[in-house]
């Protein structure tokens, strides 16, 4: 999931620049969770993303997606993209995730300092950070 990492922008632009990914694991928990994953999009919805994208309907709200329309078509493969422009907004994201026990994966990209201070705030404890080192060669 380390393609959210390769955004073009200076650290004031990221500021308030968060994705947040969550998906089962294939061949471990991905048999029977659409409900979690529909649970998690329900919290995700709740919180207004500034985007949030589905490879299931080929969608994303900048070209009309459904919330509802989306969730109904959710299937236990379907991956959650979405991105947020407030800090807040994440937060409550990830304390609602935390309380639920929904047991899926999720990924936060944004400035380093910003996301662990998020997560210290939370009170969860990533297990792995991503560095994007940027992009380096020929275009």
């Amino acid at each position: 999931m380390t393609h959210s990492m390769h955004r073009v922008g200076s650290d004031e632009s990221f500021q308030e620049d968060y994705v947040v990914m969550s998906r089962p694991a294939m061949g471990i928990n991905h048999v029977g969770c659409t409900p979690k994953i529909q649970r998690t999009l329900e919290i995700i919805f709740a919180e207004g993303p500034t985007n949030i994208g589905s490879l299931t309907t080929q969608e994303n709200m900048t070209m009309g997606l459904d919330p509802q329309k989306l969730i109904a078509k959710t299937e236990d493969n379907s991956p959650v993209m979405c991105c947020f422009h407030e800090r807040s907004k994440v937060v409550n994201v990830l304390k609602r995730l935390k309380e639920e026990e929904l047991g899926l994966s999720v990924v936060v990209t944004g400035l380093l300092d910003n996301v662990q201070s998020i997560c210290q705030e939370v009170g969860l404890t990533p297990h792995s950070v991503n560095i994007s080192l940027g992009f380096h060669g020929q275009d």
